[in-house]
């Protein structure tokens, strides 16, 4: 997509770019580590914009936990869910793991799981009554390379901190996000006024703006991860669900906390909604590269050999 910024009522303040220290023999000897940007949005010149409250969501580091789990026990189902507006409503999502993936091919695998229900979870957030109440927010321009990102990140125990330090260069901090629309050149009307159009993402790769417009931009080698597709033999999507506050919900939900640690959050009561049975989304691996995902990473401080 091509276009010119529509700006929005209120101006960016984009604080001045950060870079990260990568090799940790250098922070051990005492040098300045510079801190990690804990604002709403991320901003690199290089990947564009990132929300850093979507690197959890869903929880990928519980998905890979859930997965490996059911595969240990000759498979099973898992369910996946977020909460939005405060955890008034939210969205679960039911798969069912084969017992027939090999060890090397769980990680690849939950992947593919993860993508299809961000997928899934982005289109909920489109459908009334939710996309009536928030209409700019699915497939926001940050929203599907930000939890790729929280996939990586956790499936290499990293931190989102060390995968920019390391691979993608220096980030700003900003707590205004991307514009939301754009006057499109492919939309111009009949009377000569440029069309407006919404920026959307619909891939996990990042859009950045230059000179040409918005443009799709792959993830450096050591981030790419190539997923499993549903199948059979491999994972399926059996069913979706809305739940809501006052609806029937478990006692607790084990999720991940900030340090890494594992803590039960209470949640709100609740009661299975109607289940909708849709067919599988088809998740795009073109827009993945086809080497293995499992390549050796370097962690901060190593060295190729």
């Amino acid at each position: 997509m091509t276009g010119l910024y529509v700006q929005r009522a209120h101006s960016h303040e984009v604080m001045e770019p950060v870079s990260l220290v990568c090799n940790q023999a250098i922070v051990d000897l005492g040098e300045s580590k510079p801190p990690f940007p804990h604002t709403h949005y991320l901003f690199s010149s290089t990947y564009g914009w990132f929300d850093n409250s979507h690197f959890n969501t869903g929880h990928p580091g519980q998905v890979i936990v859930d997965v490996e789990t059911a595969v240990a026990h000759g498979g099973g189902t898992i369910t996946i869910k977020q909460g939005v507006r405060d955890d008034i409503t939210g969205y679960t999502a039911t798969y069912h793991v084969s017992g027939n993936l090999t060890k090397t091919e769980v990680m690849a695998a939950t992947l593919g799981i993860y993508l299809d229900w961000s997928m899934r979870f982005e289109a909920w957030q489109a459908r009334p009554p939710h996309g009536l109440v928030g209409p700019l927010t699915p497939f926001a321009v940050e929203d599907l390379p930000s939890q790729y990102l929280g996939f990586y990140a956790q499936a290499h125990d990293l931190t989102i901190g060390e995968l920019f330090a390391c691979y993608l260069g220096p980030i700003s901090g900003s707590e205004e996000g991307p514009p939301d629309i754009v006057m499109s050149k492919e939309t111009v009307e009949a009377d000569g006024w440029a069309g407006i159009a919404r920026l959307q993402n619909k891939a996990f790769t990042p859009l950045v703006q230059n000179e040409a417009g918005w443009q799709r931009i792959d993830w450096p080698e050591a981030l790419r991860m190539e997923p499993i597709s549903g199948g059979p033999n491999t994972w399926l999507f059996v069913s979706e669900e809305t739940w809501y506050l006052n609806d029937e919900m478990p006692a607790f939900l084990v999720e991940s906390a900030p340090d890494d640690s594992r803590v039960k959050r209470p949640l709100p009561h609740r009661e299975t909604a109607v289940l909708q049975q849709l067919p599988p989304v088809n998740v795009d691996t073109s827009k993945f590269h086809s080497h293995h995902w499992q390549m050796p990473l370097l962690k901060p401080g190593m060295s190729p050999k």
